[in-house]
């Protein structure tokens, strides 16, 4: 029987933290994500959403006193961004088509730089149109300005995330097909 008063290990600890910052960094992302991508998986929103309209809500609070009316009308088209991209995505799938269900969708921003891979304009491409937003609504509307531009630093952070998850996936299978072939290895000479 484990002991149930059990500590999280440091490892443990530091895991379900990182955990924490990549959600709040993917849901702030994915409230411009749905804008800027079209053909998103139909799983790709998901609680990033949920938790991206919270945040959006919450988000007002730091600005007291200053106009939140535009701050709140994006979080409502938000909202309704998700519904369409959702939609979207159930109608394809009805169609017939075939695609990765948690797919982040496919940058809207290739026509300013069409010669760049899908990747460099997530990485890129999407953080510095949503910085130029930023800075113009900033001069506007100061809470939807800030949010742009906390969202421009979110999606290139969490493009990044990505890349690093898929590397260690990458090792892992690469470490597991080693292990399983040193196992084959073992089991073939015990047969001798």
């Amino acid at each position: 029987m484990q002991d149930e008063s059990r500590q999280p290990s440091m490892f443990e600890r530091m895991q379900r933290d990182i955990n924490v910052v990549a959600l709040l960094l993917t849901s702030v992302s994915v409230t411009v994500e749905v804008f800027l991508r079209k053909r998103m998986g139909e799983r790709s929103i998901g609680v990033r959403g949920f938790v991206g309209f919270v945040l959006l809500f919450v988000f007002g609070i730091f600005f007291p006193g200053e106009n939140l009316v535009p701050l709140f009308l994006f979080m409502w088209a938000f909202a309704a961004m998700c519904t369409v991209q959702r939609a979207s995505a159930l109608l394809r799938r009805r169609r017939g088509i075939r695609e990765h269900s948690r797919y982040d969708g496919e940058p809207r921003v290739a026509v300013l730089a069409p010669k760049w891979d899908e990747l460099r304009l997530k990485r890129t491409g999407e953080p510095l149109v949503m910085a130029a937003v930023g800075l113009v609504t900033l001069a506007l509307n100061r809470p939807l300005g800030t949010w742009f531009l906390i969202a421009a630093g979110a999606t290139a952070m969490t493009v990044r995330l990505m890349e690093a998850a898929e590397r260690r996936r990458m090792t892992d299978l690469g470490d597991a097909m080693i292990e399983q072939e040193m196992r084959s290895e073992r089991l073939r000479g015990d047969r001798r």
